[in-house]
């Protein structure tokens, strides 16, 4: 059984910190309140602070596995960067909130379309745990 649907869930922030993975992170619990969540993710070291580790442990229904190191071929999330390079990445934008509604208009565009979601997903029965 795949366990994915294609839900998803995005926070637009000009950093990668800390701070804005646990805002992600609690827009996630909020999306699937009352559902156990496993969150698969790479091994970037800001998913991985002290600080995030205490928000999952007061949050026990968000468990994490984390993705191998260098494995850009098990990573979900991988096709679906790719994607948004291809639709956004060539394009010209005057100014920053112009490239922010580009990002946000094609992350809408996925939300409203599951089966393009998980078509991106490089996952199978062969990747499951």
């Amino acid at each position: 059984m795949n366990p994915l649907n294609g839900d998803v869930v995005t926070h637009l922030a000009d950093r990668l910190t800390q701070d804005n993975f646990i805002a992600h992170l609690q827009q996630i619990l909020i999306r699937f309140c009352k559902k156990e969540i496993i969150l698969f993710s790479d091994n970037y070291p800001t998913h991985n602070t002290p600080k995030v580790q205490a928000f999952l442990h007061a949050n026990p229904r968000l468990k994490i596995v984390w993705m191998p190191k260098y494995s850009p071929k098990l990573n979900m999330m991988e096709s679906i960067w790719k994607e948004l390079k291809d639709v956004v990445g060539n394009w010209f934008y005057p100014t920053i909130p112009e490239m922010e509604r580009a990002i946000m208009k094609f992350f809408r565009s996925l939300w409203y379309n599951k089966q393009k979601v998980l078509s991106l997903i490089p996952f199978n029965e062969k990747y499951s745990i």
